[in-house]
């Protein structure tokens, strides 16, 4: 299969499964599987089974070249001070999930790597990305440590299977929050406290999407990654982690942030983040092409150290919760924040508390921030482990 033609599947399955979303029949299902799952998920299961390629030239142009343009987009429009207004719980319980991501990938790396392929330390690295972050942060570390495709297909195994379960346990966990926040002795008052500042910020009218604007936005993204990517081939690297291409993704997300400060963000009410999603999802659909699920059979263990990872995780959440009274709500929003992102945590905010929605989402966004950064710094921890252990 040629690159223009597998372009062209990709993109055509990206649009239909959108256009199956709206569909009346199907808008539970998915409600209840969003579609960026199936479009994360559907290749993966086609590439085991041999019907589109797991290698091809295509894969690492677009991660390349579009992935950086799409994080510009998707963080231009990042209201740092929405984020701000969170409050201490919610911006807490958002951090230390993240912390507990970054530190439980060495934990489960150490524990059980002796078993796994000795590039097992970079799998863990790319997906400490998704879970402190999400897709884009996962890409943008894949491609920053160089994860080879061998075992890069375990990661995306161990993200559906291990993440999306995970997923699944705190929505089934929202009918028991009443008992968990007795255990707790939680002030509910937090969570109002949190939603009463976020409603002092002023809601943005979206504008008409026009020709000219889209271009603009176009033109910003891939010149503002380009001079990323261009300064980033220029600084040192060190050791195996801050390549060339680590540098790029960092001054990548950086300059999108500081941008997000000036009056430049305004492009978001034109549609950046929409424009960046929509880039995002053709990536996705060729970051699962690349995930091998036949591997989990033959390195099982690769499951039973993802839970062990998310189990880390949520100990640390539900101790700090403890300490600090902080509801339920929140800590399960919290871990959402950064196991899933942008997608599926107002998702389970509402399931939680009804209108919560925009909490949730400003949770996700700060784990879409700080997503890049936590996900460097676990894969620099797990390639520590693998040297000191001997494995590489």
């Amino acid at each position: 299969m040629t690159e223009p033609l597998l372009f062209c599947g990709f993109a055509s399955f990206v649009g239909l499964v959108f256009a199956l979303a709206q569909q009346k029949q199907l808008i539970k299902l998915f409600d209840l599987v969003p579609p960026v799952i199936w479009i994360y998920a559907l290749p993966a299961v086609a590439s085991t089974l041999g019907w589109v390629p797991r290698e091809s030239p295509l894969y690492p142009l677009l991660s390349g070249t579009i992935l950086p343009a799409a994080l510009v987009l998707l963080l231009l429009g990042t209201d740092l001070r929405a984020v701000a207004r969170l409050g201490l719980p919610a911006v807490t319980m958002t951090l230390v999930g993240a912390t507990g991501i970054v530190l439980g990938a060495p934990l489960a790396l150490a524990l059980f790597g002796g078993w796994l392929p000795a590039e097992a330390w970079a799998a863990f690295g790319a997906l400490s990305g998704s879970w402190t972050g999400g897709f884009a942060n996962m890409i943008a570390v894949k491609e920053s440590i160089g994860t080879p495709e061998r075992v890069f297909g375990a990661a995306v195994a161990m993200d559906f299977l291990v993440g999306y379960s995970w997923t699944l346990i705190l929505l089934f966990l929202a009918r028991y929050q009443d008992r968990i926040d007795r255990w707790l002795k939680a002030d509910l008052r937090q969570v109002d406290q949190a939603m009463a500042r976020l409603r002092e910020n002023p809601v943005q009218t979206a504008l008409p999407l026009t020709l000219p604007g889209l271009m603009v936005m176009v033109g910003l993204a891939f010149g503002v990654s380009g001079l990323a990517i261009a300064l980033g081939n220029g600084l040192p690297e060190v050791s195996g982690v801050l390549s060339h291409k680590t540098w790029g993704f960092i001054l990548v997300t950086t300059f999108a942030l500081g941008l997000s400060l000036t009056p430049v963000a305004r492009l978001e009410q034109e549609g950046a983040s929409r424009l960046g999603s929509g880039l995002l999802y053709l990536v996705v659909a060729t970051l699962g092409a690349q995930g091998d699920l036949g591997l989990i059979g033959t390195y099982p263990l690769f499951l039973v150290a993802g839970w062990v990872w998310i189990g880390f995780h949520a100990l640390g959440l539900l101790l700090v919760a403890r300490l600090t009274r902080t509801p339920f709500f929140l800590l399960a929003v919290g871990s959402q924040a950064n196991t899933g992102g942008v997608v599926t945590t107002p998702i389970v905010a509402v399931a939680y508390r009804p209108g919560t929605a925009p909490l949730g989402l400003l949770m996700a966004v700060l784990g879409n921030v700080i997503g890049t950064y936590a996900g460097l710094t676990a894969a620099g921890l797990c390639q520590g482990v693998a040297r000191a252990m001997g494995w590489i």
